[in-house]
């Protein structure tokens, strides 16, 4: 997980969905990445002047030892990454590493 906190929350969210999420749902279902998942969100809670993260962007792996040392394939294309980045500003970032021990579902 990634928690960010951008100059312009939407801007960032807006960036990263017409930017990121189209590549790597690409890179994962031509098998050029081990990654399975992501997706991003706006924390509304908790909130405050002290907490000093505004939104989280997520990877989903199918084994922590992907989620520790992703396989990206070396042909892999980035994208131009600077609109995200623009719209993230010189704001501070963070990443977090979690295992899924149990998930349940409704039918």
């Amino acid at each position: 997980m990634k928690i960010s906190l951008p100059s312009s929350i939407s801007a960032f969210i807006d960036a990263e969905n017409e930017i990121w999420a189209p590549f790597i749902k690409s890179a994962w279902e031509n098998g050029k990445v081990t990654q399975t998942g992501w997706g991003n969100a706006i924390i509304l809670s908790p909130t405050g002047d002290e907490v000093k993260y505004s939104t989280i962007s997520y990877d989903i792996y199918p084994s922590l030892k992907e989620a520790l040392n992703p396989t990206w394939a070396e042909d892999i294309e980035i994208p131009d990454m600077t609109k995200i980045g623009e719209a993230e500003g010189n704001n501070r970032r963070a990443s977090a590493v979690y295992q899924i021990v149990q998930f349940l579902m409704a039918d």
